[in-house]
Protein backbone atom coordinates (compact mmCIF):
# COMPACT_ATOMS: atom_id res chain seq x y z
CA UNK A 1 0.00 0.00 0.00
CA UNK A 2 1.41 3.41 -0.94
CA UNK A 3 1.10 6.09 1.69
CA UNK A 4 -0.83 9.18 0.66
CA UNK A 5 1.25 12.30 1.45
CA UNK A 6 -1.78 13.71 3.32
CA UNK A 7 -1.41 10.90 5.85
CA UNK A 8 2.27 11.55 6.52
CA UNK A 9 2.37 14.19 9.24
CA UNK A 10 5.66 14.58 11.11
CA UNK A 11 5.44 14.96 14.91
CA UNK A 12 6.49 18.62 14.73
CA UNK A 13 3.71 19.32 12.21
CA UNK A 14 1.26 17.37 14.38
CA UNK A 15 2.27 19.55 17.34
CA UNK A 16 1.90 22.77 15.33
CA UNK A 17 -1.46 21.87 13.79
CA UNK A 18 -2.91 20.54 17.04
CA UNK A 19 -1.95 23.65 18.98
CA UNK A 20 -3.24 25.88 16.20
CA UNK A 21 -6.66 24.23 16.59
CA UNK A 22 -6.71 25.14 20.30
CA UNK A 23 -5.79 28.74 19.43
CA UNK A 24 -2.09 28.76 20.18
CA UNK A 25 -0.75 30.97 17.39
CA UNK A 26 2.40 30.27 15.43
CA UNK A 27 4.05 33.25 17.15
CA UNK A 28 3.12 31.93 20.61
CA UNK A 29 4.39 28.46 19.72
CA UNK A 30 7.74 29.86 18.61
CA UNK A 31 8.10 31.89 21.81
CA UNK A 32 7.53 28.90 24.07
CA UNK A 33 9.77 25.95 24.82
CA UNK A 34 8.97 22.76 22.94
CA UNK A 35 8.33 21.00 26.26
CA UNK A 36 5.66 23.59 27.10
CA UNK A 37 4.05 23.16 23.70
CA UNK A 38 4.09 19.36 24.09
CA UNK A 39 2.53 19.65 27.57
CA UNK A 40 -0.27 21.84 26.18
CA UNK A 41 -0.81 19.40 23.31
CA UNK A 42 -0.99 16.47 25.71
CA UNK A 43 -3.41 18.39 27.96
CA UNK A 44 -5.81 18.82 25.03
CA UNK A 45 -5.34 15.52 23.21
CA UNK A 46 -4.18 13.09 25.89
CA UNK A 47 -1.09 11.89 24.02
CA UNK A 48 2.28 13.23 22.92
CA UNK A 49 2.48 14.61 19.35
CA UNK A 50 4.90 11.77 18.42
CA UNK A 51 2.22 9.24 19.31
CA UNK A 52 -0.54 11.25 17.63
CA UNK A 53 1.52 11.30 14.44
CA UNK A 54 1.94 7.53 14.57
CA UNK A 55 -1.78 6.96 15.23
CA UNK A 56 -2.64 9.16 12.25
CA UNK A 57 -0.24 7.26 9.98
CA UNK A 58 -1.53 3.87 11.20
CA UNK A 59 -5.23 4.55 10.59
CA UNK A 60 -5.31 3.49 6.92
CA UNK A 61 -3.53 0.22 7.71
CA UNK A 62 -5.59 -0.87 10.73
CA UNK A 63 -6.25 -4.61 10.81
CA UNK A 64 -9.90 -4.12 11.81
CA UNK A 65 -11.79 -3.04 8.71
CA UNK A 66 -14.15 -0.77 10.69
CA UNK A 67 -11.18 1.05 12.27
CA UNK A 68 -9.55 1.75 8.91
CA UNK A 69 -9.99 5.15 7.27
CA UNK A 70 -10.16 5.77 3.56
CA UNK A 71 -7.12 7.76 2.48
CA UNK A 72 -9.25 10.01 0.28
CA UNK A 73 -11.60 10.90 3.14
CA UNK A 74 -8.88 11.41 5.74
CA UNK A 75 -9.47 14.47 7.90
CA UNK A 76 -6.74 15.48 10.36
CA UNK A 77 -8.97 17.99 12.14
CA UNK A 78 -11.53 15.25 12.84
CA UNK A 79 -8.72 13.09 14.23
CA UNK A 80 -7.85 15.90 16.66
CA UNK A 81 -11.52 16.19 17.67
CA UNK A 82 -11.66 12.46 18.42
CA UNK A 83 -8.43 12.59 20.45
CA UNK A 84 -9.81 15.54 22.41
CA UNK A 85 -13.12 13.78 23.01
CA UNK A 86 -11.39 10.63 24.26
CA UNK A 87 -9.07 12.69 26.45
CA UNK A 88 -11.95 14.63 28.02
CA UNK A 89 -14.25 11.60 28.36
CA UNK A 90 -11.78 9.58 30.42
Amino acid sequence: MTMNSQLVVAPDQMLFRGLKLVVVSKKQQKQRLKTSNCATFKKHYGIHPNHASRVWQDLPTATKHNARIDEEGANLQACFWVLNFVCCAT
